[in-house]
């Protein structure tokens, strides 16, 4: 037996197993020609005088689609190996007349993708303030929009300036105009999450605490004195003191004694607000408990 290796990648070998003609065989009907390889229909076949290599891949069904026109090989009894312009002999620009126990090899094209066939679809996580959280099989080159869309949109109290995309371990930052933006596409495995639009208030007012706003409705001070249950009687609205945290903390002192400035001072999602105490307040008390003090002493 005779064993040709192809090797078309360092790791992969293809091994062609011909059978050995016995060089005693006396010639004739019996003589054979092989075809191996990437043909459609690879076999031996009875030799004839004059037969051609053309001839004898016509008899194997023609080149596979995979075969390898560059690659294709005529091995003599003999065992010596002589590469085919198979491109010319199809087009009849060259001719090879074959002997008995001639062997065509024709060499398969072996193809190697190393990245991973991009998927039909990809899987994203939606968590947060939207009004069906969970993970989704969007199409690729989905976008931001179409994604929160896919979770039943924004809830009312989200805080869509403050949404973001976990990636890879990394935080990208979103904002209402890149949600937006068409060319702000989700990736296989990303999570967005889009938080609560939440302000915190303390100091003069009936309850104290953190509550979520909806934004551009209900996030101003006037709106969340409401909430909290209103300002105390003993309420400072000239000082109400606005804690932000961006880049930085900063303070901001406003004076909310008019209807309009109190719709009009707007606040952003994480604000601290302090309602202080009036300082008149503080001192009448201060004096009443002074007079106090001296009648019990008298």
């Amino acid at each position: 037996m005779i064993r040709i290796m192809l090797t078309s990648l360092s790791f992969l070998t293809i091994v062609i197993t011909i059978p050995e003609i016995a060089k005693s065989q006396v010639p004739g009907e019996m003589q054979r020609i092989y075809v191996l390889g990437a043909v459609n229909n690879p076999a031996d076949f009875e030799y004839k005088e004059g037969i051609t290599v053309k001839d004898a891949i016509e008899l194997a069904g023609g080149l596979a689609p995979n075969a390898d026109k560059k690659g294709v090989m005529l091995i003599s009894l003999s065992g010596s190996r002589q590469s085919l312009d198979i491109d010319a002999i199809i087009s009849g620009k060259e001719n090879f007349i074959l002997k008995p126990g001639d062997t065509i090899v024709v060499k398969p094209i072996i193809a190697v993708n190393d990245t991973k066939p991009e998927p039909a679809t990809i899987s994203v996580r939606i968590t947060g303030m939207v009004n069906k959280p969970g993970s989704y099989q969007l199409k690729v080159g989905a976008t931001v929009a179409e994604a929160l869309a896919a979770a039943g949109g924004a809830a009312e109290t989200a805080d869509l300036k403050s949404a973001f995309i976990r990636r890879k371990g990394e935080t990208i930052a979103l904002s209402v105009e890149s949600i937006h933006d068409e060319k702000k596409i989700v990736e296989d495995g990303d999570e967005i999450l889009v938080p609560e639009f939440v302000v915190t208030i303390s100091g003069e007012v009936e309850k104290p605490g953190s509550y979520a706003l909806i934004p551009s409705k209900t996030n101003n001070i006037g709106m969340l004195l409401q909430i909290a249950g209103g300002a105390k009687r003993t309420a400072d609205l000239s000082k109400i003191k606005i804690t932000r945290r961006s880049n930085r903390e900063i303070s901001i002192t406003a004076d909310c004694r008019k209807a309009e400035i109190l719709s009009k001072t707007q606040l952003l999602s994480g604000d601290t607000v302090f309602v202080p105490k009036a300082q008149q307040s503080v001192k009448i008390k201060a004096l009443a408990f002074s007079i106090l003090a001296i009648i019990i002493i008298l």
